[in-house]
């Protein structure tokens, strides 16, 4: 997150096809990869999704790194904003309630036991009246954070509360997505929970801050026909300083999840597509590698042809 010459935050998001969001609860490590602090790498596998786990992403996270140790630099930090991943933000809860209140840690502990489990899927499968009572836990918790936050801030920092809050938040958050279970209720909550996150890493960050969102495009679009998405969320609560950039291509390769074997990784190959189409029409420009501003484009053929059908 760098600083930029406005007085709020700006948000602009940069989207891929076949990316997933990684997990709120992923940061900490990523963050130690870019302060000289350990193996890149090591932050890289830290982040869960396979999808993130590129040579890019590695060179990404190399720059930044790079970046961070010039002292005259504003410093970049890796933040996630994903709701999955429920065992490492409960890890992270409940190792602050240890620091600052042990006297509790074991209540909340045993609260809490089944999403300190690497298998989200044996929450999923809960009997409702389980997930009811792990939903009804997890509201506690933030409820206690709230309830002891003077007391709790002395005997650490308002920044380790702030964070510590956050992750137990989380837990609210992905429990309230199993319990809709199904399409569109789960998704909206997701998308709305995503972009709850990145508000509070805005609002956390500062008046001064910066973000570079990258997620889905259909997570960062400005609306859908299936439900409240994310972008739509942002586009409300930040107007215009929330920029989406989606990303488009006529034929390569690339890597994804096989949905027709089991989800395996694997590379895929995509030919040229149909000439009129949108990603064709952009390849025929002959550019490499180029942005295109949809908000004022030229007024004409260009105009006529993005409002018509492809």
């Amino acid at each position: 997150m760098s600083t930029p010459s406005t007085n709020s935050p700006r948000l602009i998001t940069a989207s891929a096809r076949a990316t997933v969001e990684k997990p709120s609860s992923s940061q900490r490590r990523a963050c130690g990869g870019l302060s000289g602090r350990g193996d890149p790498q090591r932050a890289l596998a830290g982040l869960y999704f396979w999808t993130w786990d590129t040579e890019e992403v590695l060179d990404l996270i190399r720059w930044m790194r790079k970046w961070n140790s010039d002292p005259k630099h504003s410093k970049v930090k890796f933040y996630g904003f994903d709701t999955r991943k429920m065992p490492r933000a409960a890890q992270v809860a409940l190792a602050y309630i240890t620091r600052v209140a042990k006297g509790e840690s074991a209540n909340w502990a045993t609260q809490l036991a089944p999403l300190t489990n690497e298998l989200d899927s044996q929450v999923g499968a809960m009997a409702p009246e389980e997930l009811q009572a792990l939903i009804k836990a997890a509201s506690a918790l933030v409820q206690r954070f709230d309830a002891a936050r003077a007391a709790w801030t002395s005997r650490s920092s308002a920044e380790a509360w702030a964070v510590a809050r956050q992750h137990a938040q989380i837990l609210v958050q992905s429990l309230d997505v199993l319990r809709l279970g199904s399409l569109p209720a789960a998704g909206e909550a997701r998308d709305r929970a995503m972009a709850e996150n990145i508000n509070w890493i805005a609002e956390h960050e500062g008046p001064q801050s910066k973000l570079v969102v990258w997620a889905h495009d259909f997570h960062v679009s400005y609306g859908s026909q299936s439900w409240h998405t994310m972008g739509q969320f942002l586009r409300a609560r930040w107007g215009k300083a929330y920029l989406n950039v989606g990303f488009a291509f006529d034929h390569g390769d690339f890597r994804s999840g096989d949905s027709l074997d089991n989800d395996r990784v694997h590379p895929f190959t995509v030919g040229p597509l149909p000439p009129g189409s949108f990603d064709a029409t952009l390849n025929a420009t002959g550019l490499p590698r180029f942005i295109f501003d949809l908000r004022t484009p030229p007024v004409g053929v260009v105009t006529d042809w993005l409002s018509a059908q492809h």
